[in-house]
């Protein structure tokens, strides 16, 4: 063989390929509204690894919290999720995997000085 010499071989027909593409999750979550006025009285979050995670996803939750503690809704959030950091919260001696918070607008934080209780299991 002459070592200058390359070898190439040609496909004879294109090959089907799949491309990665980002796939978007809708983060579901309930709200509790009163009848008649349809106003949301409470919302009810089960954390899912993509909003309890660092990143995007916990800063958009995150986000999404504070304008729910600053209306006048109640929030139920439940964590059911071993990993990653605990959403903050002062005054918890977390003994447990798990926590639910419930948040009652008459006590939130931006109404009456920030008492909220919290369940650990």
């Amino acid at each position: 063989m002459n070592p200058k010499l390359t070898v190439v071989t040609i496909q004879s027909r294109p090959q089907q390929i799949t491309l990665p593409m980002p796939v978007e999750v809708t983060e579901r979550y309930m709200s509790v509204r009163e009848a008649g006025t349809d106003a949301v009285i409470t919302v009810i979050e089960v954390l899912s690894p993509k909003n309890k995670r660092k990143g995007k996803g916990r800063l958009s939750y995150e986000e999404k919290r504070q304008q729910i503690l600053g209306s006048m809704s109640h929030l139920v959030e439940i964590d059911l999720l071993r990993r990653d950091e605990p959403m903050a919260m002062k005054g918890f001696d977390s003994i447990g995997d798990y926590r639910i918070v419930v948040s009652q607008y008459e006590r939130c934080p931006s109404h009456l000085g920030g008492e909220t209780v919290a369940f650990h299991f």
